[in-house]
């Protein structure tokens, strides 16, 4: 089982098989992650796609934001980063055979509460980048920060932030 399964606590093979899919394209795009950064990359991005996803409607903005968030975030490459953006998306119905615990379990491991707010307010970052605060991608965003064990009101303050970013867009 690799370090990206262990993480996750996967509990069948079908999520054994994806994950082991999922390594290998990830090496394939970054071949130099150690295992935390590999854990941290997969997670993070899932998160992203979910969000993207959230409200069934996918913007070309919404996919290059998400390159650039993983690209600041992770240190790695932009071209890469895209590639890896696209693929976490194209994989969302296979994505979903994890609950967002388990990705925020996973993190939980290898972030402090300082860098569990950086993804906090990236995760509000790219449900705006269409313009647009949907419902569901605030449903989504809430669930994730209950499961990385924030505070509700560093929720409440980054949906503030994504908001007065909207109001202030021309």
């Amino acid at each position: 089982m690799n370090s990206l399964a262990i993480a996750l606590g996967i509990s069948t093979p079908e999520q054994e098989s994806f994950t082991d899919k999922l390594t290998s394209k990830i090496q394939s795009y970054f071949n130099d992650l150690n295992e935390n950064r590999l854990i941290f990359v997969a997670c993070f991005s899932g998160l992203l796609a979910r969000v993207v996803c959230a409200d069934k409607k996918i913007d070309q903005k919404e996919i290059e934001g998400m390159s650039k968030i993983l690209e600041e975030l992770s240190q790695l490459d932009y071209k890469n980063t895209y590639q890896l953006s696209r693929l976490a998306i194209e994989e969302m119905v296979e994505l979903n055979i994890f609950e967002n615990c388990q990705y925020c379990k996973a993190l939980n491991s290898i972030l402090n509460d300082e860098q569990k707010k950086v993804v906090l307010n990236a995760l509000c970052l790219i449900a705006i980048s269409d313009k647009d605060l949907a419902d569901e991608e605030i449903l989504e965003i809430e669930n994730i920060s209950n499961a990385l064990g924030l505070n509700p009101l560093e929720l409440q303050d980054s949906l503030e932030k994504a908001r007065a970013l909207i109001e202030n867009c021309p």
